[in-house]
């Protein structure tokens, strides 16, 4: 049922992950100051771009065949996008530090971000896995297809909700107080933190942890003691957990 609100929710989720993503560039960018490309590239890559993915992956479960192959190559393809920003925040910092013989990840804010970068690497792996055209998939058994593609999603998940806990913590940072407004830009990322999780409640995902809802050919138990395990269809699954039904793995 929760997911049936978010036609009426991703728009202002797409809003704040703009509006969040551009002013962070626009506040901090300075072409000739290298660090800055850091906290520019990174609210880009996390707050606007991945923002936008991860609502096309939540749109694109209402689609069937060619059109959500379609929606699902989009939703890489803005994924890769984002991972491109990231990449270049992550070198600019590297190369600034380098620059000033500071010692790396040695902050709060960059051990966060280090692990958030290691669980994006996971999702995107799994992601890249979980994509029939690639034809990777193929290599692992059908009754883990389902599990596999699961674990993008949570994954994928983590990684944003991370990224979050990273950004927070960069703007209480020193090195972000521009012009003594370091407290200002806190207020202010923690209001757009408490919108978003709002907007975001009602696209939540329905009442089973949706990793461990059953895939088609999964094996389930028998109707009766002593019965052979029955393998669970599609349309088994749907019955048995109603809105979950806009998991079903085709063309994905």
């Amino acid at each position: 049922m929760a997911l049936q609100l978010t036609p009426l929710v991703t728009p202002s989720c797409r809003a704040l992950g703009y509006v969040g993503g551009l002013t962070l560039a626009a506040w901090f960018f300075a072409p000739s100051n290298i660090f800055s490309w850091h906290p520019t590239c990174m609210g880009i890559g996390f707050i606007l771009v991945m923002t936008e993915g991860i609502l096309r992956a939540i749109e694109f479960r209402f689609l069937e065949k060619a059109d959500r192959v379609q929606a699902i190559r989009t939703h890489g393809y803005i994924q890769l996008l984002a991972l491109i920003f990231i990449l270049l925040g992550f070198f600019s910092i590297y190369l600034n530090k380098e620059r000033q013989g500071k010692p790396h990840v040695t902050s709060t804010h960059a051990k966060v971000g280090a692990a958030t970068g290691a669980v994006g690497l996971l999702a995107l792996m799994a992601g890249a896995v979980s994509f029939r055209s690639f034809g990777l998939l193929s290599a692992f058994p059908e009754r883990m297809h389902g599990r596999i593609k699961a674990s993008h999603r949570m994954l994928g998940a983590a990684t944003w909700t991370l990224s979050l806990a990273a950004i927070e913590l960069g703007l209480q940072h020193p090195a972000a107080d521009k012009g003594g407004s370091g407290s200002s830009w806190w207020a202010a990322w923690q209001a757009w933190c408490s919108c978003g999780c709002h907007r975001t409640q009602a696209a939540r995902m329905p009442a089973a942890p949706f990793w461990r809802l059953p895939h088609e050919g999964d094996i389930g138990p028998g109707s009766r003691p002593g019965d052979a395990p029955k393998v669970i269809s599609s349309e088994a699954r749907s019955a048995r957990h109603g809105s979950a039904a806009v998991f079903r793995e085709g063309g994905g």
